[in-house]
């Protein structure tokens, strides 16, 4: 009986240590990029995505694994659509299944629990930025994925720790500036250009592309002379880092060096001869003319995403286009799907290296504040080395740094459509020289804060933007503000500039409304000069009356009504250029308001150290200087040429975009941060220009278009779209928002002075530069079952030569 009791006193206390046991297990949060392939049909449409997160987790829950992203609060994001890989957030966690595999074997060999996290490139730097390591929560990764162009960042930050005892053994780790051992390769990316050897709809035996990519030069001319009319080369220019990415070679292959060394210290190179070489190349032969009046895209810039452009390149869309090494799977993928010959892919898929090649990648990190450091160290070098997991990034493209051969041999095998395939070798071969010729970005510490930042990204744009265009002119003025924008964020001496010219920004309003009413005071004594003229005049026909009266009566009929109509001229451009000055007072109201004022609210509340409030001041101050006052200058100074009489002739697609650029731009200044994503799709309007009071016009669209971004922006809307096109002649404009029945009656002109209040100035500016430039009304109607606004402008357009394109 006594032996009975011991044991069952053994087995109690064996339980509850187990329990103990189980309940202390160490914990590590990672966050990581997801690596394994993601497609639009990971999820069937309406499918009821809360039973799938369920699901989910009860999958995993066994394994020790916390998937962060399926527990709120980011669950509330699962059904959000992602503009980075164009599918719902949902679809890419659940696809992430091999991965979160590998870790759950990792907390079982080891005994501990995991919390992981995926994140995507474009959130990424923010979240870690603003991680404190005094305060380091559950929540916050032990070990996160980083671009190789963070690394010294975030070691200048000390946001991350060295390797324990790394002095003896720090195995792959590298030193980060005076950091030692203090980040681990992970995964590189090489940059290949993709492109058709014959299209989808093509025979397999017949004549295919050879893409001869030794200059880019080379690869136009391939094209060109042998592809068909329809073929084009496509340079994704989306608000993403790719933009850099897609950029940077750009300046490489034309023998430039981008980052330049001078007694100041680092700085950035984008407007030298071999730095413009191949961008001006690309402007310059974008769009050609083989025959006369049979032109042709042979290059285009879609200001989509790549992971958008990729899915019309697959379709045949595209004939060539530049994508990480790992697209050449889903592209794979994609083929056998769709061919229902079951053809020879790469019977019609071909890569090549680019005439300079991108090398970047992402590397590991252990983030200082971790109280499980050896743990963290250990699984940075579990998903860095384990033979089986980098098996899974090897697979999927995303080479892995430290394995032997960076896992070239697992991609090929996995693409090959028959056992030892030769196309498929001849890729891997062309991976391999990707990575050797290669060219990196420099290790500065400057790098994220100077060139990663969402002003840099939307300058880069335009400099695509240009580019697309083959305005070579505005290419090198966009390059120049550019380049002046990074530099002066690393540079000691351009910063120093910098500070030293803000207080012009403050001036160039204050000059701006000087120079209004200078203007308004010389039409005025233009106008007196014209009617002193007109007395002389009829005091002189009255003089000669009685010498050739009926003649003399004739003529003063005569000077009456040209006077009447100089008249009625005079006072229709005293009245335009009123209501264009009531406009710039309306635009100036918006911006000089209580900005500076709140954001000293803003920091007393939220208890900003002093150099934060000076990068916002300094950050406000550049864009009055850089962007807004650059652009009321230009408004202004034009504004007065038309009025004065001087004939200026503007395209239509240069006037929607400068005026999308102005909203932004007011829209910033106003509400001191950046405009929402807007998709903005200007349509075929290349061949439309507006020969009479171009610059009203851009008046009249940046005014709907602030509207339409405090809209989006007041009501948080997802993925909203702006279209513009001319139909039946008439500039036709489709934006989110609804109006009620007064302000179409304000906008078309069917309401009294008085009622104008009901409904704000914007729109009566709208309906009077409208009537006094171009005597013509708006049309309004408001699509309420979508939610959108559709505006006709009857400008009065013409034709550019050639006709529409």
């Amino acid at each position: 009986m006594m032996q009975k009791t011991h044991f069952a006193a053994l087995l109690i206390s064996i339980f509850l240590a187990s329990g103990c046991s189980a309940q202390s297990l160490p914990e590590l949060t990672v966050w990581l990029m997801p690596v394994e392939n993601i497609g639009a049909s990971e999820m069937a449409r309406g499918e009821d995505i809360r039973s799938r997160v369920e699901k989910f987790n009860a999958e995993f829950a066994p394994t020790g694994l916390t998937i962060l992203n399926t527990i709120d609060p980011l669950a509330m994001k699962l059904v959000s659509w992602n503009p980075e890989f164009a599918v719902p957030n949902a679809s890419w966690i659940f696809s992430q299944r091999r991965t979160l595999n590998a870790l759950a074997r990792f907390a079982r060999d080891k005994h501990v629990k995991i919390r992981v996290r995926f994140i995507t490139w474009g959130e990424a730097f923010g979240l870690l930025s603003e991680i404190d390591p005094g305060k380091h929560s559950e929540n916050d990764p032990d070990v996160a994925e980083i671009g190789s162009t963070w690394a010294a960042h975030f070691a200048s930050k000390r946001l991350t720790m060295s390797r324990p005892g790394w002095d003896r053994d720090r195995a792959n780790w590298k030193d980060v500036l005076d950091l030692p051992a203090s980040a681990l390769p992970y995964a590189i990316d090489a940059r290949m250009l993709f492109y058709w050897k014959r299209l989808p709809s093509a025979a397999s035996n017949s004549e295919e592309l050879a893409l001869n990519a030794s200059s880019w030069q080379s690869v136009v001319e391939s094209v060109r002379n042998q592809g068909s009319s329809g073929d084009t080369i496509a340079f994704p220019t989306g608000l993403t880092l790719n933009l850099l990415h897609d950029y940077i070679p750009l300046i490489w292959s034309g023998g430039g060096t981008f980052e330049a060394r001078g007694w100041a210290g680092a700085r950035v190179d984008l407007t030298s001869t071999k730095a413009l070489a191949v961008p001006i190349f690309l402007a310059q032969n974008g769009r050609i003319e083989p025959r006369p009046g049979e032109p042709r895209r042979l290059i285009a810039f879609p200001e989509s995403t790549h992971e958008e452009v990729s899915r019309i390149f697959v379709n045949g869309g595209y004939r060539v286009t530049l994508e990480p090494a790992h697209f050449i799977d889903r592209w794979r993928q994609d083929f056998a799907k769709r061919d229902p010959q079951n053809r020879s892919f790469w019977d019609y898929a071909g890569a090549v290296v680019p005439p300079v090649p991108f090398k970047g990648g992402s590397e590991l990190v252990v983030m200082r504040g971790t109280k499980h450091a050896e743990l963290a160290f250990s699984l940075a070098d579990f998903l860095a080395t384990d033979l089986e997991f980098t098996e899974v990034l090897a697979e999927h493209g995303h080479l892995p740094a430290s394995r032997p051969g960076y896992g070239i041999d697992i991609l090929v095998r996995t693409i090959s459509d028959r056992g030892n395939d030769p196309e498929a070798q001849a890729f891997g071969r062309s991976v391999q020289k990707a990575i050797d010729q290669g060219r990196a970005y420099p290790d500065l510490s400057a790098w994220p804060m100077a060139v990663e930042n969402q002003q840099v990204l939307e300058q880069l744009q335009i400099v695509w933007r240009r580019m697309a265009e083959g305005n070579v002119e505005g290419l090198r003025n966009a390059s120049k503000q550019l380049e002046w924008t990074i530099n002066a964020r690393q540079n000691w001496a351009y910063s120093l500039l910098e500070h030293g010219s803000q207080s012009w920004e403050i001036l160039a309003v204050v000059l701006l409304a000087t120079g209004t009413l200078t203007l308004y005071l010389y039409l005025r004594q233009v106008r007196a000069r014209s009617d002193r003229v007109k007395a002389q005049a009829m005091a002189l026909q009255a003089e000669q009356e009685n010498v050739r009266a009926k003649s003399e009566r004739l003529e003063a009929d005569e000077a009456r009504l040209r006077a009447e109509a100089e008249r009625v001229q005079a006072e229709r451009n005293l009245v335009l250029l009123l209501h264009l000055n009531r406009a710039h007072r309306h635009d100036a109201a918006k911006f000089l308001g209580d900005n500076f004022h709140d954001m000293s609210l803003r920091a007393k509340h939220e208890g900003w150290p002093l150099g934060k409030l000076q990068d916002e001041i300094k950050d406000l101050s550049a864009h009055f200087r850089d962007q807004l006052a650059p652009y009321i200058n230009e408004i202004t100074e034009n504004q007065l040429r038309e009025i004065r009489g001087e004939k200026s002739v503007m395209g239509l697609h240069e006037i929607v975009l400068k005026a999308f650029d102005g909203a932004r731009y007011i829209f910033r200044a106003m509400k001191m941060t950046d405009p929402p994503y807007v998709r903005f799709i200007p349509g075929v309007l290349s061949g439309w220009r507006l020969e009479k009071f171009p610059y009203a016009a851009v008046v009249i669209l940046e005014e709907w278009f602030l509207n339409c971004l405090k809209h989006v922006d007041s009501n948080d809307l997802k993925a909203p779209v702006i279209s513009i096109g001319v139909e039946q002649g008439e500039l036709c404009i489709h934006s989110p928002g609804t109006l009620n029945g007064a302000a179409r009656d304000v906008v078309a002109g069917r309401i009294t002075e008085p009622e104008f209040a009901a409904v704000g100035l914007g729109l009566p500016l709208i309906r009077d530069i409208l009537h006094y430039a171009y005597g013509v009304s708006a049309k309004v109607e408001s699509i309420d079952t979508d939610k959108r606004i559709e505006l006709r402008l009857p400008f009065p357009l013409r034709a550019a030569q050639g006709g529409v394109r």
